[in-house]
């Protein structure tokens, strides 16, 4: 149990600095849109700069703020309630697992996998081969297409 219960706070540590991540991967490109509209205005470049509205910063960088604080608040309780749900619904459990761990981890399918993986609910059924694929990896990409299509997960954009 004590080892499952680190896994779980290296994972949502993780978790943590990818959040911090893309609050600074954001910041940075306003620093850009911002350095860019510099060079317009003084004639160093032809055509003005897409620019990303205060307004619309001010909510993005709000949606990581709560995003992190959420998870900081609420990790080992999330993993709790996981865990309390899965116990409850043995047959439906692991997909019970994935759609959370789909909202808190913006559908990130290796991280996903990690956190499974320390569950009580992996089996050896998890990498039997399947389709060309895995049971696991299966699971894994239905329940994302799942959360993305009923709005409960953003899937980060890699372009």
């Amino acid at each position: 149990m004590l080892q499952r219960d680190l896994s779980y706070e290296h994972e949502v540590e993780l978790l943590m600095c990818q959040i911090r991540m893309n609050e600074l991967q954001m910041r940075q490109e306003f620093c850009k849109e911002e350095q860019a509209l510099e060079l317009y205005q003084q004639s160093k470049l032809q055509n003005m700069p897409q620019i990303t509205p205060d307004h619309k910063r001010k909510i993005l960088l709000d949606a990581v703020t709560w995003k992190y604080d959420c998870v900081q608040q609420y990790k080992k309780i999330c993993f709790q309630f996981a865990e309390a749900v899965i116990g409850r619904e043995r047959g439906k459990g692991f997909r019970n697992l994935l759609s959370i761990l789909a909202f808190w981890c913006g559908c990130d399918e290796e991280q996903m996998d990690r956190i499974f993986r320390t569950s009580g609910l992996m089996r050896d059924k998890w990498d039997r081969k399947q389709a060309g694929s895995t049971y696991g990896a299966i699971s894994i990409r239905n329940s994302m297409f799942y959360a993305v299509s009923n709005g409960h997960c953003l899937k980060a954009d890699n372009n």
